[in-house]
């Protein structure tokens, strides 16, 4: 029997980060018995299959390549439709567009229970950031919980107008049991310095790839290894070829076999300009690499620098450096660092059960209310995805 009905909105179904919480969330909720489905402001991304075929139904508009803004327009009045035709009890949104965009139309569509998602510390200033502060409190006032993927990025939430019994805060969890294929991709070169991340200037691929020459001089057969796909693989390309390095440089596009590629790197580098708490890094942590990534973010309640991985300032080429030298100097610190990383992305965020079942709980105290309201009232409302001041257990 379903246990209600949850849609989920997403700007993409892309492999990246949010994207990949949000269909593994979506899946394993299915699995446990509700109904979910997944409406896309842009149905596209490499997951879509994927989700698909676990019984997980997607919704959404497939364009060309339209900005994100009219992308936002055209999706509307599909969303609206696609809430009314579902008529959820939750909707739950990732992502700034889409919580934008799907706290409003739940509301509109009737919907009475709404919960957004907070995934990013943002540094935006000017004008961006009175834009993303004005479309935050608007997606707040349609919510009824915010979910924060760390404490930093709740706090941050908070501090900017949030309120606080909205708020409360679930970890990202990462897969302990999606294990390499035992045929790893073979990469020309040593060390390979590898990265999972959108191209996008919050990643800092540009500080990995200025960082190359310098790596050069004293490992000349060193190979980055850029997987992901976005907005800034033309600079990328651009940036390694006047720095006479494109030929040590691998961007592989958006790739579904990440273990078989973290089994083949030697060290993984996520310089972060912004982070809230990312999947990629908890999915090297977990396969046993030594990091080295910057203190971002909700990142520093993850790495502890010298203890389990390697912490630099973001934007510091030379400082990346550096640390990818004398790491690659150091085996017995290669398999220390490594070794910890994986006890604490195991013991910490290890099994998507902790997860679901803080999704659970969420929502089950969302309709626990509202079946609460229908014996006093008689009546049977409508539901959205919502917030309320009950404590939500982590797992």
């Amino acid at each position: 029997m379903d246990r209600g009905r949850v849609v989920f909105v997403v700007n993409s179904l892309i492999a990246g980060g949010a994207e990949g919480q949000a269909a593994r969330i979506a899946v394993g909720l299915k699995q446990r018995g509700w109904d979910t489905s997944i409406f896309c402001i842009s149905r596209t991304g490499e997951l879509v299959t994927g989700v698909e075929s676990q019984g997980v139904p997607t919704a959404g508009r497939t364009p060309a390549d339209d900005a994100p803004l009219y992308n936002v327009a055209l999706a509307a009045p599909r969303l609206l439709g696609h809430l009314r035709t579902r008529r959820p009890d939750i909707v739950i949104t990732f992502i700034t567009r889409s919580d934008l965009l799907g706290a409003v139309s739940s509301r509109i569509a009737g919907v009475k229970h709404v919960v957004t998602t907070r995934l990013l510390c943002h540094e935006y200033t000017g004008l961006p950031g009175l834009a993303y502060r004005a479309a935050m409190r608007i997606s707040d006032g349609c919510s009824d919980r915010v979910v924060a993927v760390s404490d930093v990025v709740m706090e941050q939430a908070r501090a900017e107008g949030t309120p606080q019994d909205k708020l409360l805060t679930i970890p990202n969890s990462v897969s302990t049991t999606e294990l390499p294929s035992g045929r790893p991709i073979q990469f020309q070169g040593e060390p390979v310095i590898g990265t999972v991340a959108r191209l996008h200037n919050d990643k800092g691929n540009d500080t990995l790839i200025q960082a190359l020459p310098r790596v050069l001089d004293h490992l000349p057969n060193a190979r980055l290894v850029l997987v992901g796909e976005g907005p800034e693989r033309s600079h990328l390309e651009s940036l390694a070829r006047s720095l006479g390095v494109s030929g040590r440089v691998e961007l592989l596009g958006s790739r579904t076999d990440i273990p078989d590629l973290l089994a083949s790197f030697d060290m993984f580098a996520l310089p972060s300009r912004r982070e809230g708490l990312p999947n990629a890094l908890l999915e090297a942590m977990v396969g046993r690499l030594p990091v080295i990534t910057t203190g971002v973010g909700g990142v520093p309640e993850v790495i502890e620098d010298g203890v389990n991985g390697l912490l630099v300032q973001p934007e510091s080429h030379d400082e990346l450096a550096t640390k990818i030298v004398e790491l690659w100097a150091d085996c017995d610190l290669r398999r220390r660092l490594g070794d910890a990383a994986r006890q604490t992305a195991i013991s910490r965020y290890g099994g998507l059960d902790r997860e679901l079942s803080a999704y659970e709980a969420l929502f089950a105290s969302l309709l626990d209310r509202r079946d609460s309201s229908r014996r006093a009232s008689k009546q049977v409302p409508d539901v959205v995805i919502g917030g309320g001041d009950e404590a939500i257990p982590a797992g």
